[in-house]
This record gives structure tokens, C-alpha cells and sequence, in this order.
């Protein structure tokens, strides 16, 4: 399975799809439920993307609603894709969260206060985090963290299913010594070389903004290439992480970031900011 496959994502679309048909033929969940002799919670769980269903009630389910047969083949396509193994849960990570999502985005807006982006890390940058901000996990599980950052990083430079990243990141973030100068040195060089890439917008946040809507944290919206798929946002905090869906929340996290935007730096400036930045290391 490449890299760029959600086979959660795909439970998710496919469930909002039949969601939508349900709706459609205004049947209600205890009528399907009836008709296909399956439970109430089973069916929530497939219309809400929790479970993959068999492509045997993917069937019923598109006859019930009198969809033409000749129109099922890219439902029951979805069903299959949905029910492989996702490439990250080979390295202990969870089916279902931010990879997840990440993996079907096609365009990516990141603001970053407190980090270089995951994205946009070395290899020694992300492996010192990991072993520093999760001292009681083994050094196994900083190698898998650190093995799916990297893949998640591949799409940036793929030809066939290329992720689009926005990325702002607040100017003390580039002054952090994570791991050591060398260590420090060869990201911010990196960060040189990713900002060049046609996939990549990287600008910097500097510290002579007035204060700014991006001090309450950091923020992800992920956007889709499937007709129809809205937009997500992500939260992540020291307790967790929160997937927001509600369109005025999203809404909000995008006008957000775009204010965050006319405050940050050009591409050009920023990058000539992070020069200036190595040149005092």
C-alpha cells in the first residue's frame, strides 16, 4: 500500500455517501435497520465512518436506496479501499486520527507556534522530540514515530499525489536548539532547501507582530480533493488533539489562518530571515 492511501478516510467518505443516499429517499435508520436486519449502532458506525462495512451490506444498502446497478461500482470500490490496512498502523500508530486525515488532504494549512512543522523536520530533528517529549516510551516507539514522520514527508516531493502545505511558523521556533547546534543548523538548512519545493509556502511569523490570533496555539485545516469532502480542521494540545467539523468552526480556523497570513512574513522574507538566523548560530 503507497503512502498516500487512507483506508480510514475512505470509511469516512463512504459512509457520508450512503449517509447522503439514505437521506435522499427520506428513510429513516430504524426503516434500513429493519429491512437489512442490521442493528442501530452497526448502522451509526458505518454512516459516521467507524467501521468498514462487508461489500455484501454495500450492496443491499445501494439497492435499498435504488441506486442503479451500474452506478455501484464506485461505492463498492470505496468498501474495498476501506477495508485494507492502513501503512501507518504497521508502526503502532492509530487507524484513525491526524496521519489518517492527513494522508487523503490534498492541501494542508499548518500555522505552528511552539515547532518546526512535522512536515519539515530532519530526521535527527524529529528523533530528538520524540525522545525527549516521550521519555517513558521505548526507544522502539521513537523509531516508528520517527519512520512515519519521514513517509508522511514523501508527499511533498511525489509526482502522482502531491500534498500542498501552507505552512507559518512563529519566528521563536527557529531559535529553538532542538538537539544540539549541528542539529539546529542542518533543520534551518533544511528548512532552505523544503522552502523551494513548488508543494511548499513556508512564512515566518516575527517577533515584531503585534500580538495575533495564533497565540492561543496551533492549528491544521486539511482540505480534500473528493467532490464534495469539506474541510477539517485540527487542534492539537497537551492532553490530546480535537478534530473540528462544524462548518462555522472550520470557518473560523481558516479566516484565522489567513489573518495570520498578511501579519507573517513573504516566502521571500521569510527565507531571508532564516539565512540571517544560521548566520548567528
Amino acid at each position: 500500500m503507497s503512502a498516500q492511501e487512507s483506508p480510514p478516510f475512505r470509511r469516512r467518505y463512504l459512509g457520508r455517501l450512503l449517509r447522503e443516499l439514505r437521506e435522499d429517499v427520506r428513510m429513516s435508520t430504524g426503516e434500513v435497520c429493519g429491512r437489512l436486519e442490521i442493528s442501530a449502532p452497526r448502522l451509526s458506525r458505518i454512516e459516521n465512518g467507524r467501521t468498514a462495512p462487508d461489500i455484501v451490506i454495500v450492496k443491499a444498502m445501494l439497492d435499498l436506496y435504488g441506486l442503479p446497478v451500474n452506478d455501484w461500482e464506485p461505492y463498492e470500490q470505496l468498501a474495498r479501499e476501506a477495508r485494507k490496512k492502513a501503512w501507518w498502523q504497521e508502526f503502532g500508530v492509530e487507524a484513525r486520527g491526524y496521519v489518517a486525515l492527513e494522508a487523503a488532504a490534498a492541501r494542508l494549512h499548518h500555522f505552528e507556534l511552539g515547532n518546526i512543522p512535522g512536515l519539515l523536520q530532519t530526521e535527527a530533528h524529529a528523533r530528538t522530540l520524540f525522545g525527549k517529549l516521550s521519555k517513558r516510551r521505548s526507544k522502539h516507539w521513537v523509531e516508528d514515530q520517527t519512520a512515519v514522520r519521514l513517509i508522511r514527508q514523501q508527499r511533498l516531493r511525489s509526482e502522482e499525489n502531491p500534498l500542498e502545505l501552507v505552512a507559518i511558523v512563529d519566528e521563536t521556533v527557529l531559535w529553538r536548539p532542538v538537539g544540539g547546534r549541528e542539529v539546529h543548523r542542518a533543520q534551518l538548512w533544511h528548512l532552505l532547501e523544503v522552502a523551494e519545493l513548488p508543494t511548499v509556502t513556508l512564512q515566518v511569523l516575527p517577533l515584531s507582530a503585534s500580538p495575533h490570533v495564533g497565540m492561543d496555539g496551533s492549528f491544521h485545516v486539511l482540505s480534500f480533493a473528493e467532490k464534495d469532502e469539506p474541510d477539517l480542521a485540527w487542534v492539537d494540545h497537551v492532553f490530546g488533539s480535537l478534530q473540528i467539523e462544524k462548518k462555522t468552526e472550520v470557518r473560523a480556523c481558516k479566516l484565522a489562518f489567513e489573518a495570520l497570513r498578511t501579519e507573517a512574513l513573504t516566502p521571500a522574507d521569510s527565507v531571508a530571515l532564516i539565512r540571517e538566523v544560521l548566520a548567528r548560530l
